[in-house]
């Protein structure tokens, strides 16, 4: 009677398994989807912020009285700004999933960078200064 029972219990469970692995396969598909579509927005947002950032380099003056002691206020922004964000989505996500979100920010900052240098009109000694210890921090 015992083992009846026993085989008649796990046939049930098997039976459950069976029904529940078949209802949540299009569920997990759906929900794998949901985070592929995420990971890919905040990649696309990660980018969105080095453009604003980055962007402003076209409002800054490089005709400087006197040599700059720290880099220009948007290039300290953009720093806090990712580093804030790393520090927040490091413990969540595996390191693959890290350097999907992260990994070519520093090309992309050199690019926005270095075509952000065609819009000055006029620099000094004092303004290569000022890019030197933007690159720098970047």
């Amino acid at each position: 009677d015992f083992v009846t029972r026993e085989k008649t219990k796990d046939s049930v469970f098997a039976s459950l398994e069976c029904l529940t692995t078949e209802k949540t396969k299009p569920m997990l598909s759906s929900f794998s989807k949901v985070q592929q579509r995420c990971l890919n927005a905040l990649h696309m947002e990660l980018r969105h912020h080095c453009y604003y950032f980055v962007g402003r380099i076209s409002t800054v003056s490089f005709l400087l009285e006197e040599p700059p002691e720290l880099p220009d206020g948007f290039v300290d922004e953009l720093i806090c700004d990712l580093g804030s964000i790393e520090a927040r989505l490091a413990p969540l996500f595996a390191l693959e999933k890290q350097e999907f979100l992260f990994g070519d920010i520093a090309r992309l900052l050199r690019t926005l960078f270095t075509s952000g240098l065609a819009s000055i009109s006029a620099i000094n000694q004092n303004g290569i200064t000022r890019i030197r210890k933007d690159v720098f921090y970047l």
